[in-house]
């Protein structure tokens, strides 16, 4: 019996340790699309200024 909880304990961790690296990395997925969304429309408001000029 012990022996099945160490290795329920083992996988548990593992499992932990796998989502918080994926909630990382979709953190920083998201992040980039809102920048790049957030770039495209400065650029987008600035060519409109350059070309109301």
């Amino acid at each position: 019996m012990d022996a099945l909880f160490t290795i329920l304990c083992g996988w548990g961790h593992n499992i932990r340790t796998i989502l918080r690296h994926l909630k990382a990395f979709l953190f920083h997925f998201v992040w980039l699309i809102v920048l790049g969304q957030r770039f495209k429309q400065i650029v987008q408001d600035r060519r409109r200024m350059e070309t109301a000029a």
